[in-house]
């Protein structure tokens, strides 16, 4: 059943609320919006409606998004608040994360908005847990002011030269019925509680050699044998010579005040369904961790996970069985770690495991093995077998954070790394962080380097197998760091994807490998040109007119253009991928599906695009001479390919083994550093005129 969602949409554009609308509801949301465009529209449905989640874009005509933020706040209301805009600027997302909006994502970059929203969801449901307690504390003092103004209490007077004690009033309700209304100071020690004693006894010490009043609580065994808690307060009196001889108090009954407290810290502090310590004792006992290392810089480790389908299991057999299986996994980590570990649980079927005495780093992997091997058999709930896997990512102290809130941060970002990846458990990696000030630094970084044109392009080129030269050449963008040199694509790229700013360098990409392509041509320098595409590419619908503009402009046949998608871009989202790759191909250029063979594409489902060729991924290539399994898979694509009249393009050819045997099965054309590493352009010109594999030279000989 699908989780009911109410939003309030701050947004001028109609078109664009129902595509965050569209994308709740592929993420299992089932939702009730009100879009709203103005300050006095926001005030009045906030008043109105209860909301689950704002999402606000960044500017309107009457509006922005510190305006929309500001009206949430003034309001009092705990509601997770999302800015999602056309453009993105760090500064912009850095001032509102800081002023309490909960993410900052582009309109085009939604892939995060669901697991960003099931965190903010579950992070607003245990806030609400925390101000539930507090009314219950609240409640308690309460009670507790009213349990005091009727409460039973005594007068004594204390003669301290005689001993004597002197009671008055319910004397004998607090201690026992039995119990009379004199007696000296050592009897009440006598039935005082044994841990107790002692520190009541300095407390009255001290009153006596100084003549300071005080306030003492303490234990009693009533006479009924029940345990009682009792405070004392009492004011020394001194004679003429400034000794005391004289102590004047009352004492009453606090008891039900010390069991309010109790249950308030259960509230506070422990998971009432596994008794194990929630949120905020974890918390504690962080900052306690931190504060034994002194600075010393002694690792330690937070483990966060959570179980995989666990919503399967409570909506198919249903909440209290869901509960077991919680409650079972609980005792069974527990079992997996000893003392000082902690195991707490965190909400829902998040759990966490605090190391904090690890020998090294590596050691937490050993851990890791003892959580995945007491998970590891079935949980048996009314004799039906229950498979528990988990997720779980890793934060170092102090590599990852020095405070509890960036551990357990990192810890939830590796959390959801390894998810999305299917691991069984991650270490934090900043990479993976998309929100960290590296990351931001690093974006602002690569759009002016964009922008300033310090990006350039290496070329590798593609050799016809049956002819020994060169068919055309893939354009592959390397960043030119002012202080950090050369960059590889694979630092930069997913940021770019991540950050908003993949069209633009896409963009970037095109216009300057189809400009140099243009420029060869007219040198009489033949060389189609190859273009990588991402998966956030494929939701731009301006890219085929954009594309069909730079070709014109550089004077370039279409087909001499081809565009490499990988598999999992496609598969990604296949119906609105399917639509971009028809409109480019309605353009002309050619279609080439990258990486084959480590996806997940349905077959039938790729015969049906307008493809032109199949990329035989370096893994399966490189290996195939030494692993059947590898020569299988390389020599099937070809065939597959061949029988759906596709060309087949092996990557990573790095000797002439490899490249003798892909002739022999047919393979149409390959690239690797047998041929040639990737080059600038000018060295790439050198290349064309001068290599066996170049322009004009016949099947090279090898």
């Amino acid at each position: 059943m699908s989780q009911l969602l109410h939003v309030l949409i701050v947004e001028d554009n109609p078109a664009d609320a129902e595509m965050l609308l569209r994308e709740l509801r592929r993420g299992g949301f089932d939702t009730q919006a009100e879009r709203v465009e103005t300050p006095a529209a926001m005030r009045e449905a906030l008043t109105r409606q209860s909301f689950d989640l704002v999402i606000s874009d960044y500017n309107l005509p009457q509006f922005s998004a510190p305006d929309a933020l500001q009206t949430l706040q003034t309001t009092g209301l705990d509601i997770p608040f999302f800015v999602i805009s056309g453009t993105i600027d760090e500064d912009m997302a850095v001032a509102m994360m800081r002023a309490g909006a909960h993410e900052y994502m582009m309109k085009d970059g939604l892939k995060r908005l669901i697991p960003s929203l099931v965190r903010a969801l579950r992070d607003a449901g245990i806030r609400r847990e925390h101000r539930h307690a507090e009314e219950l504390l609240r409640q308690s003092e309460k009670r507790l002011s009213m349990a005091i103004t009727s409460a039973r209490m005594y007068t004594w007077d204390w003669d301290v030269v005689s001993g004597k004690l002197i009671r008055a009033g319910h004397y004998q309700g607090v201690h026992g019925e039995d119990a009379s209304a004199e007696g000296t100071f050592d009897e009440l020690l006598d039935i005082m509680h044994p841990d107790d004693r002692r520190r009541v006894e300095q407390v009255v010490a001290y009153s006596l050699q100084t003549a300071a009043p005080f306030r003492v609580d303490f234990r009693i065994h009533h006479r009924s044998g029940e345990v009682r808690w009792l405070e004392a307060q009492a004011q020394p009196y001194q004679d003429a010579s400034g000794r005391c001889t004289r102590v004047i108090g009352v004492t009453h009954d606090i008891s039900e005040r010390k069991r309010a407290e109790q249950l308030v810290s259960e509230i506070a502090f422990n998971d009432p369904l596994t008794s194990l310590p929630n949120r905020n004792s974890l918390r504690e006992r962080v900052i306690e961790a931190i504060n034994s290392d002194a600075g010393r810089g002694a690792p330690f480790a937070l483990l966060l996970m959570d179980l995989n389908h666990f919503k399967d299991i409570n909506d198919t057999l249903g909440h209290h069985r869901g509960d077991l299986v919680l409650k079972e996994v609980a005792q069974r980590l527990c079992s997996a770690v000893a003392a000082p570990s902690v195991v707490a649980r965190l909400g829902g079927d998040e759990f966490a495991i605090l190391l904090p005495d690890l020998d090294n780093k590596a050691s937490v992997h050993v851990v890791i093995e003892q959580i995945q091997r007491v998970l590891h058999e079935p949980v048996t709930i009314d004799e039906l077998a229950i498979v528990v896997e988990a997720g779980i990512g890793v934060a170092l102290y102090p590599d990852h954070g020095t405070n509890p809130d960036s551990l357990l941060r990192r810890a939830d970002v590796a959390m959801y790394t390894a998810k999305k990846a299917g691991a069984s458990y991650v270490v934090y990696d900043m990479k993976d962080d998309h929100h960290s000030t590296a990351r931001l630094a690093l974006m602002a970084e690569l759009r002016q380097a964009i922008e300033q044109d310090r990006l350039v392009l290496h070329y590798q080129p593609k050799i016809d197998l049956n002819t020994g030269r060169i068919c055309g050449a893939e354009a592959l963008v390397r960043w030119q760091h002012p202080r950090r040199g050369m960059i590889a694509p694979d630092q930069f790229i997913a940021a770019a994807e991540q950050g908003g700013l993949i069209h633009p360098l896409t963009r970037w990409v095109l216009q300057t490998a189809t400009m140099q392509c243009g420029l060869w041509r007219s040198q009489g320098l033949d060389v189609p040109m190859a273009v990588n595409l991402s998966a956030r590419n494929l939701l731009d619908q301006q890219l085929p007119e954009e594309i069909a503009g730079m070709l014109l402009r550089h004077s370039l046949p279409s087909e001499w253009l081809t565009l490499e998608i990988t598999e999992s871009a496609i598969m990604a989202d296949p119906t609105r991928a399917g639509e971009i790759l028809q409109r480019l191909s309605d353009t002309g250029v050619r279609l080439a599906i990258d990486d084959f063979g480590i996806g997940y594409s349905s077959l039938g489902y790729l015969s049906r695009l307008p493809v032109h060729c199949l990329k035989v991924d370096r893994s399966f290539v490189g290996k195939m001479l030494h692993n059947p399994d590898d020569a299988v898979i390389v020599r099937s694509t070809i065939d597959l390919a061949h029988n759906l009249a596709l060309e087949v393009v092996a990557e990573g050819v790095e000797d002439k083994e490899t490249y003798d045997s892909l002739l022999s099965w047919g393979c149409d054309a390959a690239q690797g550093y047998l041929m040639s590493r990737p080059l600038p352009a000018d060295a790439f010109t050198e290349w064309l005129r001068d290599s066996p594999w170049g322009l004009d030279r016949g099947v090279a000989g090898i």
